[in-house]
């Protein structure tokens, strides 16, 4: 009995993780539970970047649709800050010191597409600090401003989480451009005509990191398709199956099913299953790895919770109960899921769907395997 209760508490961890819904975002179109934000907070190496996130804004964008591009310096390249650029570091705002080590879904596209020996400059969302220049040395080896290695870069559903051992200084109040001179457009790389209008004031990705995307004056825009339409993810896109209609694309998430667009079982495209409201479009995964992401993060909440009772070090506390809780449900994960990743969605009309299941959070909605 005495080990089989943190097999049942991790088990019972999981599934309360699963029906919660604050887990899960729609990016740019699909829902995922593996996004930026989880992966920062149950990385045990990335503490102090998810606490300094955490102290600004920017950590619900992180969870919310993407892409973006994070550069996230290890705990160690935070220790190990020395002289001049420790007391830079120190010095400046923080929120100015995380949105540099954040970009949009420009830079993002243009990181994936580097090859050994090319060097781009991009754009984060610190608006006036100098650009981040990364170079892909012909070894392969990424730097990040000559000074930071790229050690692991993470695919989430909401962008790209790329690890280095060092912290980014940026040069604050140095972007100076002439009056004259016309901001650069944005396009995305794979499909070139689709393009950002640049609203009236601020640039598309503080426009999209305030949640502005879906409000009329920028739907609206000038008259010519809208303000900031590739940065907020209003691009067309063709079904990647080749132009069948009756397959969908849910950011990367795709329904094989095939059916009628006004079946019963069809995944919902607006949230609604029935009548129930779930916050969730289209198909989602779920694996072991999204499971441990998902427990460890819910054991550095409770560490932290635990410090604050009892006066304790958060930090300590916090890796702690990650490092338990990541453990527990690693191994639940291991023996009962394996290496298989199943993907699931609700559907539009529960009632009428023989294949749905009744979900017990969303009282009246229903749920299908997408695979």
């Amino acid at each position: 009995m005495r080990n089989r209760w943190p097999n049942l508490a991790a088990a019972f961890l999981i599934i309360v993780q699963l029906v919660s819904r604050g887990s899960n975002v729609s990016a740019q179109g699909g829902t995922c539970f593996d996004t930026l934000a989880s992966r920062i907070k149950s990385d045990d190496n990335l503490i102090y970047f998810s606490s300094a996130l955490g102290e600004t804004s920017l950590e619900s964008s992180l969870q919310g649709p993407g892409p973006y591009l994070v550069f996230a310096p290890d705990d160690a390249a935070f220790s190990n800050l020395r002289g001049s650029k420790a007391e830079d570091v120190l010095n400046l705002d923080l929120s100015k010191l995380v949105q540099y080590h954040i970009a949009g879904a420009s830079a993002y596209e243009r990181y994936l597409a580097m090859t050994p020996g090319s060097t781009i400059d991009i754009r984060t969302l610190c608006s006036d600090c100098n650009e981040v220049t990364i170079e892909t040395l012909p070894s392969g080896k990424v730097l990040v401003n000559e000074g930071a290695n790229v050690y692991e870069a993470v695919e989430t559903c909401n962008g790209l989480l790329v690890l280095i051992d060092n912290v980014l200084s940026p040069s604050i109040g140095s972007v100076s451009n002439p009056p004259d001179k016309e901001e650069d457009i944005e396009c995305s790389v794979d499909d070139p005509t689709c393009c950002d209008l640049p609203p009236p004031e601020f640039s598309c990705i503080q426009q999209k990191i305030w949640g502005k995307c879906d409000e009329a004056w920028m739907l609206m825009g000038n008259g010519n398709g809208g303000f900031c339409k590739y940065t907020c993810g209003r691009c067309g896109r063709s079904p990647s199956s080749g132009g069948n209609d009756d397959t969908y694309d849910f950011g990367g998430y795709e329904d094989d099913y095939e059916g009628d667009t006004d079946d019963a079982c069809r995944c919902t495209e607006d949230g609604y299953s029935g009548a129930v409201d779930t916050g969730q479009v289209g198909c989602f995964k779920l694996n072991a790895e999204v499971i441990v992401s998902m427990a460890t993060d819910s054991g550095r909440r409770i560490g932290e919770s635990l410090s604050q009772y009892f006066g304790k070090d958060s930090y300590e506390y916090s890796k702690f109960f990650g490092k338990y809780w990541a453990k527990e449900a690693g191994d639940w994960a291991k023996s009962n899921m394996g290496r298989s990743t199943k993907r699931i969605c609700y559907v539009s009309d529960p009632a009428n769907c023989g294949s749905a299941s009744s979900s017990s959070e969303f009282i009246g909605a229903g749920w299908r395997s997408c695979d």
